[in-house]
């Protein structure tokens, strides 16, 4: 579906509200999920593109479209990787992860909030260990969610949209990085440390376990 044929479907016509009004808002909103779901508008989905000499648990899920999966990379069980991934090569995902959901920008209009679609997509740079039960999220926009080369993340860690860790960052079991945080090389997180959003962390930074930054 093109974007005409888009805007005609809407029951709205964002034209007749008064820029900058709440009801202009959730029109944008709702348009804007609309075009993220229904069309290609902000990001072209690209065939399924998987080597031959990857690994993936028969209980992982792989979606249908939209995935690149690179030499020798290994899919854990329960394992979901979502449209918009790109995983290079050598990766470990480990079982029970998510990769390339939806993250968390809510939006109210009045009584009513919306769930902002999430129309980026992840990448995963080459020899990335991710633990057991982490979500790293899409973007919200293009293009990516982006984790360095040679990195490693423990289990149950959650990495944010717009997040981009630099290579060979560690991060420890529990970490949560919220969105548009951007690290530097070598970069080391201890357990249970919560990393605002919107901050950037420099080269060869230390955070210690349990810190608020």
């Amino acid at each position: 579906m093109n974007l005409k044929e888009s805007l005609k479907k809407r029951p709205f016509i964002v034209s007749v509200y008064g820029r900058g009004s709440l009801a202009f808002t959730r029109a944008k909103c709702s348009l804007g999920n609309f075009l993220a779901r229904r069309t290609h508008l902000y990001f072209s989905v690209f065939r399924n593109e998987i080597d031959s000499t990857a690994q993936i648990d028969s209980s992982a899920w792989i979606a249908p479209k939209g995935v690149r999966i690179g030499k020798r990379c290994v899919i854990g069980p329960d394992a979901v990787v979502c449209e918009k991934t790109v995983l290079e090569d050598d990766i470990v995902v480990g079982a029970g992860t998510v990769i390339s959901s939806d993250g968390f920008v809510v939006r109210k209009f009045g009584s009513k909030t919306v769930m902002v679609v999430h129309v980026g997509g992840v990448r995963i740079r080459s020899r990335v260990i991710i633990g057991k039960r982490c979500g790293i999220d899409k973007a919200t926009k293009k293009p990516w969610t982006e984790v360095g080369e040679d990195s490693v993340i423990g289990d149950l860690v959650h990495v944010a949209h717009n997040v981009r860790l630099g290579s060979k960052n560690q991060i420890a079991s529990n970490v949560m990085i919220a969105g548009h945080v951007e690290t530097g090389s070598e970069v080391q997180i201890g357990e249970n440390a919560s990393i605002t959003d919107s901050i950037r962390i420099g080269s060869q930074a230390r955070i210690a376990p349990g810190s608020v930054v």
